[in-house]
């Protein structure tokens, strides 16, 4: 018995061709999905970045000990914290433009939301 090649092409043909055919793009993870932030590198990054401000109250920046000023302005909304930081808020400065990854934010305020709370 013979078959001809071209019996085949309607089944074959695109099982070949799906191997071409390129990935369909996946989602990317959101780049702090499974990141635990450290304590001990937002204390760095808050000394070198935010503590000139948040330490003397410069341009009306909340102070990091004064608990009750923080409690006012929504210390816990962490993602409206991450936004404020690498975007800029009223006279603070875009953290995101100094090189600042979106872990070094996580970690500053992690960092200054557990002094914070300690302070409760």
């Amino acid at each position: 018995m013979k078959i001809a090649a071209y019996a085949f092409s309607p089944i074959v043909l695109p099982i070949l061709l799906a191997g071409c055919a390129k990935d369909a793009p996946t989602p990317e993870a959101p780049p702090l999905a499974n990141y635990k932030p450290d304590y001990r590198q937002g204390m760095y990054t808050y000394s070198m970045y935010c503590s000139r401000c948040h330490d003397t109250g410069e341009d009306g920046a909340p102070m990091l000990d004064d608990v009750d000023e923080w409690e006012s302005r929504g210390i816990l909304w962490p993602s409206l914290l991450q936004d404020h930081v690498r975007d800029g808020f009223l006279h603070m400065p875009s953290m995101g433009q100094t090189g600042l990854s979106e872990q070094n934010i996580a970690d500053v305020i992690y960092f200054m939301t557990v002094k914070i709370e300690a302070g409760k």
